[in-house]
């Protein structure tokens, strides 16, 4: 009862303290406003002014802009004439109205309209198709699977392109080519001791011969973690490591 009830005290407090903090804000605000508006306003009509400076390399004399329902020309609001209307950089601080930075707005603004529908149509499409949260979400069978990974494992190309299991069986008893083709199928036992030339004296299979033709074939015979050379052990026990989800020590004993 006492946590739910200070619970409550807290939230009332931190309102409180929110509402003083927004009014304080909203009265620094309005006296910033109240004393500094002509600079402000000023402050503005350069920022479109530089922003107008650099449009006008782009366009012509002739191109216009629509304002309040009527066409102006761009040239004429940006550099003015020597009447009525002095241009953005002559217009005197006192004037700068509501209609003047419309007006600036205006003629800042839409030019860029087509540059801006171009980036965001460019940037609509890039996330569409190559944003973050769309990547890697086409489903894949095991040919697209392979093919996908050889793009980080090139090892592993040969399998993308190429499916042993389409490939046509050879026919029992057919002879065995002197190199066998790459994915070849298993042989047979007698088709493994005739290709590894493994002699066999009345039935029986040499087994010096066979072991040899195996350690050629396989590998060495495994004889446990302590027989093999001490680098291969560190990395042996960073591999059990990383397989048991403790990437960290892994990297620690890896250096």
């Amino acid at each position: 009862m006492a946590g739910g009830q200070q619970a409550e005290n807290t939230l009332y407090e931190n309102a409180i303290g929110w509402m003083i903090l927004l009014a304080v804000i909203g009265v620094l605000v309005w006296l910033f406003w109240y004393y500094f508006d002509g600079e402000v306003r000023d402050l503005v009509r350069w920022i479109r002014y530089c922003e107008m400076w650099l449009i006008s390399l782009f366009v012509g004399d002739d191109y216009s802009v629509f304002f309040r329902g009527k066409e102006l020309n761009f040239d004429y609001g940006f550099k003015g004439d020597d009447g009525k209307y002095p241009g953005v950089a002559g217009l005197p601080k006192e004037k700068l109205n509501y209609y003047y930075l419309s007006l600036f707005g205006a003629l800042s603004m839409q030019p860029l309209k087509i540059p801006f529908v171009i980036l965001y149509t460019a940037g609509a499409l890039w996330c569409m198709f190559a944003g973050p949260g769309n990547q890697y979400r086409r489903r894949m069978n095991l040919q697209g699977l392979i093919e996908r990974q050889s793009k980080v494992f090139p090892i592993i190309a040969p399998f993308a392109s190429f499916d042993p299991s389409k490939q046509p069986p050879r026919p029992p008893g057919s002879p065995v080519p002197a190199e066998l083709p790459a994915f070849a199928e298993a042989l047979g036992p007698e088709e493994w001791l005739a290709y590894n030339s493994i002699p066999a004296p009345d039935g029986k299979i040499d087994p010096n011969a066979a072991e040899r033709a195996f350690i050629k074939q396989l590998g060495e015979r495994w004889k446990g973690p302590n027989a093999i050379a001490p680098y291969k052990q560190v990395l042996l026990a960073a591999f059990c490591l990383k397989a048991a989800r403790k990437r960290k020590d892994a990297d620690a004993m890896l250096g």
